[in-house]
């Protein structure tokens, strides 16, 4: 599934390849940083800067790169996640996307392949994806959604929900490794135009490990469209609080 999804993006890349030289604009772009822990464990933490920016090549099409970089507290690792998405722009409240990444964790990489969607609706969006990946016969799945609504032109509540699928394939015998799920409310705050603070509290259902409650707080600048960039991130890395 993950190397269908990769040659699907690069030919929608080869295929938007011609318009670059039409109309090459950077629409969009954003940098985040955010801190998050478990409440109770308060060393199992993540501290994250990220940035993304897109591309358009036309008013539908675009692409858009992704670079992030994590220091886990507990475990004194670091990880770093780059992804590329193809996107289609198919009306001005509906983009669909496909996209590739790779994330390093010390010693240890894996790639990952996925397809996402968004829509705005008014006051209310939302932002779906299924992410595909693996390393050295491990696979994990992941299927993700998030949505919010606006409260006024400051304040936007919302939440989201991520489940995780671990697999592992031993000469062509698959073992289920378990899953994961995450729940998490949201609250954006955006005092001006270009910044924005946020915050999660939510919690990681790890199968046979039980439930931790974290919470989780950021800031992000914008530039160019309000949004900054189309999508948010992918990875296993965005997944996990802490570590």
């Amino acid at each position: 599934m993950r190397h269908v999804l990769k040659h699907i993006l690069i030919a929608a890349t080869a295929l938007f390849s011609p318009l670059a030289a039409q109309a090459l604009e950077t629409t969009g772009a954003n940098l985040d940083l955010s801190y998050g822990a478990f409440t109770e464990e308060t060393d199992v933490s993540k501290l994250t800067l990220k940035g993304s920016a897109e591309v358009g090549f036309a008013p539908q099409f675009a692409v858009q790169a992704d670079i992030a970089t994590n220091a886990f507290g507990f475990t004194d690792i670091d990880g770093q996640n780059y992804a590329l998405h193809a996107i289609f722009h198919a009306s001005e409240d509906v983009s669909l996307g496909g996209f590739v990444g790779r994330e390093d964790v010390e010693s240890d990489d894996w790639t990952y392949a996925g397809l996402e969607i968004g829509q705005d609706f008014g006051r209310f969006n939302y932002e779906a994806n299924f992410t595909n990946g693996d390393s050295d016969g491990i696979e994990v799945n992941n299927i993700g959604i998030r949505g919010g609504y606006a409260i006024n032109g400051f304040t936007r509540i919302g939440a989201r929900l991520d489940h995780v699928d671990v697999d592992f394939d031993a000469n062509g015998v698959n073992f289920d490794l378990g899953d994961a799920t995450r729940f998490g409310l949201t609250a954006e705050y955006t005092p001006t135009q270009g910044l924005m603070t946020y915050g999660e509290l939510g919690t990681l259902d790890i199968d046979g490990l039980g439930s931790e409650t974290y919470v989780k707080i950021g800031a992000r600048v914008t530039f160019g469209a309000l949004r900054g960039a189309t999508f948010e991130q992918r990875g296993l890395q965005d997944l996990f609080p802490g570590l």
